[in-house]
Order: C-alpha cells, then structure tokens, then sequence
C-alpha cells in the first residue's frame, strides 16, 4: 500500500539512516477472513486477491524476516467483496472481523512481534445498493476494534482522522484518487504523517 508507505519510508530512512528497515506487505484486493472472490468480469476471475489474511499472514510476514513492528490495516475488502460479487455466504459479521483480527495478532505475538492496528477508514461505494449494509458492518467493527485496541500494542483511529467532519461516513475531499477508497498523494502524506507522530515520534 504505497499510497503512506512512501512517505513513511522516506522519513523514518531519512531519520534513521541504516537504523530500521521496512517492508510493505500489502496486498490489493485481500481480505482477514476469506479467499478471493469469483469475479467473472476481470482477468484471472479474482485470484489477484489471494488467500485469506488469516492463512497467508505468517508465511509472508515472517518468510524471509523476523520484523519488531507490525502494522496491519485491513477491513475494507471484508465489508464490501461479498455483497459487491454476490458471494452471500462471505459477508462477515463484525465480531468474525474482530475474532479475525485477534488471530493475527495472536500469531504476531507469538512469534515475537509488537502489532499495531488501525480502524477501517471509509470506502466509498457512493451510488452501489450494498453500500448501506457494508457501512454498517465497517461502522459496527470500528466499535470493536475501539473497545479491544488493547489487545495490540498500540492503536490508530485512522477512521476518525480521515472522515469528513460534517459526514463521518465519507473520507475528506482532497484525500481520495476520486473513489473515496483509495489514498491520493495528499492522503497517503497525511496517513503516514498521522503514523509517524502515533507510533515513532513519541
């Protein structure tokens, strides 16, 4: 996700020259709980999306490295795939998400990691008919992870940073590519910015 990790990288090297090193992980398209959706319309039928966050998390996470720091940000993919490609039996409940979440963080520890978390920042959607209901498991899984952010080492509400004052369920104007999902140039430097003061600054 190189929307905020670029700028996070060129800070932190620029701080810390050969002192940390960081790797993205990320992966467009992933989900915590389930594997790629079938998606008839788009080469490869959706198998670009992978396996499940919860199977795929250890092996590459911890393949080639044994990292101090975590930071994982999913969610979105989780509330939206299943309605959006009509896989019914793959739309999550918030507390699968949370119970998802706490999986991850659980093979982190054990594995000797430090994991921050963030809560799921908004995804756009604006003219879709599911868009209400996966709002609504978005909204009811940020409660959780507000309720547990202890269960990690350390917490973002990169949510209540992003939103819109005035609508909390839109990301800021000026912070999106025009989806309202993605990070621009300007979002990413504002999320990395937020990472930065949140978890190396202190």
């Amino acid at each position: 996700m190189s929307f905020y990790f670029d700028p996070l990288q060129a800070y932190l090297y620029e701080k810390y020259p050969g002192k940390i090193t960081l790797f993205n992980c990320g992966i467009g398209g992933n989900r915590i709980l389930y594997d790629d959706c079938y998606v008839e319309e788009i080469p490869g039928h959706g198998k670009c999306f992978g396996r499940a966050g919860i199977k795929r998390f250890a092996e590459d996470v911890y393949k080639d490295t044994d990292p101090d720091i975590i930071f994982i940000m999913e969610g979105i993919n989780d509330c939206t795939h299943g309605l959006a490609f009509h896989a019914e039996n793959e739309v999550p409940s918030a507390a699968a998400l949370l119970e998802g979440i706490c999986s991850i963080i659980k093979t982190a520890h054990q594995k000797g990691s430090k994991i921050y978390i963030s809560t799921v920042m908004p995804f756009g959607c604006y003219q879709e008919p599911f868009r209400n209901q996966a709002e609504q498991i978005r909204e009811e899984f940020n409660t959780l992870l507000r309720q547990n952010k202890d269960l990690a080492d350390g917490f973002i509400d990169l949510d209540e940073i992003v939103r819109k004052p005035e609508d909390k369920h839109f990301m800021k104007d000026g912070l999106h590519l025009g989806d309202g999902v993605h990070p621009n140039k300007e979002g990413g430097k504002q999320i990395a910015s937020a990472l930065l003061n949140k978890f190396f600054l202190q």
